[in-house]
């Protein structure tokens, strides 16, 4: 008499029972990864815009400024105008309007589920909506300024501007 070989039905059960049971074990830590690579990708984002700030301000020769916005939920760059051309901008005289048409000056949207935790400039809190705006000038140096963002997890990564050269620096996870 031949035998069948298969499985039994409370084996089945159980080995369900206990891919179920890793699953739901695994899958939160997951979804936490992929809020703190938004966060560390919005931190990087920062930091590449503030690179070019730096970049374009020793080659033009004219400040630039690094603006993250919280209330708009965006970083850009915008430019200091041409000290020998007239100012266009009614509300900061020195400052050229933001231009939607030249790809520095786009506005970067953070990512989902992230926000300005907190942000310094010069060592002083920025008010609670308002801008962060840091300051990049042509010899290199810039406003010192810190910003934190926060994943709707609570990771927390920190972005840093050294004054004297202008170095942004990512500081993962550290409230100073």
């Amino acid at each position: 008499m031949a035998t069948r070989r298969g499985f039994t039905l409370i084996e089945l059960l159980a080995v369900t029972a206990i891919v179920c049971a890793l699953g739901l074990l695994v899958l939160p830590r997951l979804a936490g990864s992929r809020a703190r690579d938004r966060v560390l990708a919005q931190a990087r984002n920062v930091v590449t815009l503030a690179q070019a700030a730096r970049a374009r301000a020793a080659g033009e020769g004219r400040a630039y400024l690094l603006v993250v916005d919280p209330t708009k939920g965006e970083a850009r760059l915008l430019r200091r105008r041409d000290p020998l051309a007239a100012a266009t901008d009614p509300e900061d005289p020195e400052r050229e309007p933001a231009d939607a048409t030249a790809s520095w000056s786009r506005p970067i949207p953070f990512a989902d589920g992230v926000r300005v935790f907190s942000a310094e400039r010069l060592g002083e809190p920025v008010a609670a909506g308002e801008p962060l705006v840091v300051v990049f000038r042509p010899a290199g140096e810039a406003d010192a300024a810190r910003v934190v963002f926060e994943s709707a997890q609570g990771d927390l990564v920190t972005v840093t501007v050294e004054p004297a050269t202008g170095r942004t620096t990512i500081v993962d996870g550290v409230l100073e």
